[in-house]
């Protein structure tokens, strides 16, 4: 197995920066947005939906934000785990793409 710096580069990148930013460094654009944009669209919902109740609230600090979600993960604690769940997919999925990219 030859040594790929450009791969491990990759891998890193979609390690710490999240699923889609190796795919950037190969150029697979397509890809890289439908990752990217999966992760955003899950974090988004589920972070709307954990802050739903704070909708109608004039002054909404960032402590009233995080005890929020908070409460929100403690009393639905199955839906934390399947959004972390697939979001682990997302992120298996993308590291396990770009390994065996040019195989």
């Amino acid at each position: 197995m030859k040594f790929n710096l450009k791969k491990v580069i990759a891998l890193l990148l979609t390690l710490f920066l999240g699923p889609g930013t190796g795919h950037l460094l190969y150029r697979q654009w397509r890809k890289a947005i439908l990752f990217i944009a999966a992760t955003l669209f899950l974090g988004i919902s589920f972070f709307a939906r954990a802050l739903v109740p704070l909708g109608n609230q004039q002054n909404i600090t960032p402590e009233m934000i995080t005890e929020q979600i908070k409460i929100y993960i403690f009393h639905h604690p199955d839906i934390f785990t399947l959004y972390y769940i697939i979001m682990a997919a997302i992120w298996a999925y993308a590291l396990t793409e770009i390994f065996l990219l040019n195989q």
